[in-house]
C-alpha cells in the first residue's frame, strides 16, 4: 500500500514538474521569436503559454510588448495593469507601461512610471535614457542630461546616450560639449549615421567650417548619401 502511495506521489510530482517545465520552454520560445522580430509568431507561442498559467507575470509583460509592436496599445497596457496590480513591484511593467505612455505623449504619466522603474532598479541604463526622453519632452533639459549622465555611467557604451546628450548640450549652445559626445557615439558605432551627422553639424556650427565638411567628406567616402546632401548644403 506505502509503494503505491509512493508511485502516485511521484507521479503527480512529475506531471506537476512538466507542466511547470512547458510554461516556461513555451515563453523562452516566444522571447527568442520576439528578439527576432517575428512579432506575429511570438504572440501565438505566449497566448499557448499564457493558457497553461494565465498569471505568469513575465509572459504577460512580453505579452504586452508583442500587442504594443503589432499596434494594439489597450491590450498592452491592459496587461501591464493586471501584473502591476498583482505584482506593484515588477520592474518591467513600469518601464514598458511608461516607454508606452510617453510615446502616447502622457509624459506625465510616464514620468510616474519611470520613476517607479528606477526606484525598483538603478542600476538600468535604459529605464534612465528614456526617463531623460521623458525630461527633455517636459522641457526639462538639465534634468534630462543629469538621466543621461547615469545612464552612461552604467553602460559606459551606450551611444545613443551620448548621442542624445550631445544633442541637448548643442541645443544649449555648448557646441564643445556636444561635439566631445557625438564623437564619442561614432567612436562606439562607425556606422551610426545620425551621431555622425550630428558631429558634422556641430562642428560647422561652433564656426569650424572645414572641420564639419571634413566629417561629411569621411562619411561619404563610405558611401552615406545623406552626408552628400549634406556636403551639398553646407560645403559648395
Amino acid at each position: 500500500m506505502k509503494n503505491k502511495w509512493l508511485l502516485l506521489f511521484i507521479f503527480s510530482f512529475r506531471l506537476v514538474a512538466s507542466a511547470q517545465e512547458d510554461e516556461h520552454s513555451i515563453f523562452h520560445s516566444a522571447q527568442k521569436m520576439y528578439e527576432s522580430k517575428k512579432y506575429t509568431e511570438a504572440l501565438i507561442e505566449i497566448e499557448k503559454c499564457l493558457s497553461v498559467k494565465h498569471d505568469f507575470d513575465s509572459a504577460l509583460c512580453l505579452r504586452a510588448q508583442l500587442s504594443y509592436r503589432t499596434g494594439n496599445k489597450n491590450m498592452a497596457v491592459s496587461d501591464l495593469n493586471l501584473v502591476i496590480k498583482e505584482n506593484g513591484n515588477y520592474f518591467d511593467a513600469f518601464y514598458t507601461r511608461g516607454i508606452i505612455k510617453a510615446e502616447g505623449q502622457d509624459y506625465v504619466g510616464a514620468m510616474r512610471d519611470l520613476n517607479k522603474a528606477i526606484e525598483l532598479n538603478a542600476k538600468n541604463a535604459k529605464a534612465f535614457y528614456n526617463r531623460a526622453l521623458v525630461r527633455a519632452y517636459l522641457d526639462d533639459y538639465p534634468s534630462a542630461i543629469k538621466d543621461l549622465n547615469k545612464a552612461i555611467e552604467i553602460n559606459p557604451s551606450y551611444k545613443e546616450a551620448f548621442y542624445s546628450r550631445g544633442f541637448w548640450k548643442e541645443m544649449s549652445n555648448d557646441f564643445k560639449a556636444a561635439i566631445i559626445d557625438y564623437k564619442k557615439a561614432v567612436a562606439l558605432d562607425p556606422g551610426y549615421s545620425e551621431a555622425g551627422i550630428a558631429l558634422a553639424i556641430a562642428t560647422y556650427r561652433s564656426g569650424d567650417k572645414s572641420g564639419g565638411c571634413a566629417v561629411l567628406q569621411t562619411m561619404i567616402d563610405k558611401g552615406n548619401t545623406k552626408a552628400i546632401e549634406m556636403s551639398e548644403l553646407f560645403c559648395k
